[in-house]
C-alpha cells in the first residue's frame, strides 16, 4: 500500500535533512550504494549525424593473409565493414516541491540540491548499465 508523501517531498522529508536545533541541512547525503561510473569519464560524446540516430561505419572483417615465398603470388583480399546505427533515448526524473511547503523551508535551495544528487547518480547509473545492455530490439524506448 502506497504511503502519503512517497512520491513527493514533505514536511518530513525536509526535516530528516535537518541536523540539530540550528535548523541547518546536514552535511552531504551518503549514497553507500553509489557506484563510480568509469565509462562516464572516458565517453565522447558527439551530435548524431542522422537527427535521432547516428550512423557509423565499423571494420567487421579482417582480409585474409597468407605465409609468402619467393617466386610465387599471394592472393588478393580486402578488409570487410557495415554499417551500424545507434538510437538515443531519454533518460528522465522529476522531482518537484510545492510552493508552499518551499515557502516553508528558508533554505530549500541547499534541500533540492541535496534531493537533486539522488538523480545525478541514478541517471548516471541508468546511462552506464544501458550502454552494455539495452537494445532497441528488446527496448524500444
Amino acid at each position: 500500500m502506497a504511503t502519503t508523501g512517497s512520491q513527493y517531498l514533505d514536511l518530513a522529508e525536509i526535516r530528516k535533512g535537518k541536523l540539530g536545533t540550528a535548523g541547518q541541512l546536514a552535511g552531504e547525503v551518503i549514497n553507500m550504494m553509489s557506484q563510480t561510473n568509469c565509462v562516464l569519464d572516458d565517453a565522447v560524446m558527439r551530435p548524431c549525424n542522422k537527427g535521432s540516430r547516428h550512423l557509423t561505419t565499423v571494420l567487421s572483417g579482417l582480409p585474409g593473409v597468407t605465409w609468402g615465398r619467393l617466386y610465387q603470388g599471394i592472393p588478393n583480399d580486402r578488409a570487410k565493414r557495415t554499417q551500424v546505427e545507434d538510437v538515443t533515448g531519454f533518460i528522465e526524473g522529476l522531482s518537484t516541491v510545492d510552493a508552499r511547503l518551499a515557502s516553508l523551508e528558508p533554505n530549500i535551495q541547499s534541500f533540492r540540491l541535496q534531493e537533486a544528487q539522488g538523480y545525478i547518480e541514478s541517471l548516471g547509473q541508468e546511462w552506464a548499465r544501458s550502454l552494455f545492455y539495452e537494445s532497441e530490439d528488446t527496448n524500444p524506448d
